[in-house]
């Protein structure tokens, strides 16, 4: 993921972590990700909740 990306999703993902927030789950979303060449690509990635153990 591009830097210009990076702070503002890790944000949310600690938000939604801490919150517990989970409205989100089930829904799709959208950023951009990094190939190792550099380039930038659209990314499309589900919000799920992992095995809670």
């Amino acid at each position: 993921m591009p830097d210009k990306y990076k702070i503002n999703f890790m944000d949310n993902l600690e938000r939604f972590k801490s919150i517990g927030n989970h409205e989100c789950v089930g829904k799709t979303f959208e950023t951009i990700g990094l190939k190792k060449k550099g380039t930038d690509f659209p990314l499309k990635y589900p919000a799920q909740l992992g095995d809670q153990k």
